[in-house]
């Protein structure tokens, strides 16, 4: 049986997982809490692998999507 983390809202561990992997992350996972019905990723990104990721690769992940490549006016999280 797969392993099952913690609901974010409820801390329920009946949750479902729902798919495998997070935009090319095999780390996290979606699951869908059972009591509750939230969805949500787990384990999320701790807050050095979250700024890693927006200075890193957030920009090539929006353009991998098709979203604009717009940064923060402030170029924080962004490299240009």
């Amino acid at each position: 049986m797969p392993e099952r983390k913690e609901c974010n809202v409820c801390q329920s561990i009946q949750g479902h997982l729902i798919k495998k992997g997070v935009y090319g992350n095999p780390h996290q996972d979606i699951y869908k809490c059972a009591d509750c019905e939230h969805v949500y990723i787990a384990p999320l990104l701790d807050d050095s692998q979250e700024a890693k990721f927006y200075l890193d690769q957030y920009s090539a992940f929006l353009h991998a999507r098709g979203g604009r490549q717009k940064c923060h006016t402030s170029g924080t999280f962004c490299r240009q």
